[in-house]
């Protein structure tokens, strides 16, 4: 069953997006705990979704066969928050969101993941990473068993 994505209108009618520095969606297969934010989520992003994209549009997503999860990311200004939609394929899921600005996002075919925090120190990361909603969700999914904090010196 194919996973849809529709994206609504701002409340004034509006068509484009606004209010988000970064927005994206990618396609992920693993994570990498060496990093934060975009970078720490293996993946594909796809091309259609960006920060002065298109509203009020139905996309039809990639295959499951080719990634585990769905990451729906908008970076705001700090006062506003940003947008984490996780998803997983799920043929009878649908997930909803609204932006802060007011964007409805509903997808069918595919079930929202709970991105749990973590506590100030986890692993020994610092805040950058520990605060970063990507690495928690990395973390929560795909684990740390490939994150060496001590590396040997050569």
């Amino acid at each position: 069953m194919p996973i849809t994505l529709t994206i609504g209108l701002l409340p004034d009618g509006s068509d484009h997006l606004r209010g988000f520095t970064q927005f994206w969606l990618r396609y992920v297969h693993g994570f990498s705990p060496h990093f934060h934010c975009q970078k720490s989520l293996r993946g594909l992003n796809d091309p259609r979704f960006r920060r002065d994209m298109q509203l009020g549009e139905s996309f039809e997503l990639l295959e499951t066969a080719r990634y585990d999860y769905i990451y729906l990311c908008g970076v705001t200004a700090k006062k506003y928050p940003g947008l984490h939609l996780a998803l997983v394929p799920h043929a009878a899921g649908t997930a909803r969101t609204t932006t802060y600005n007011g964007i409805e996002i509903v997808v069918s075919g595919a079930r929202q993941l709970e991105i749990p925090l973590l506590p100030d120190g986890f692993a020994g990361m610092s805040r950058a990473y520990t605060s970063c909603c990507n690495w928690q969700f990395g973390v929560r999914y795909y684990g740390l068993d490939n994150l060496c904090r001590n590396p040997m010196q050569e």
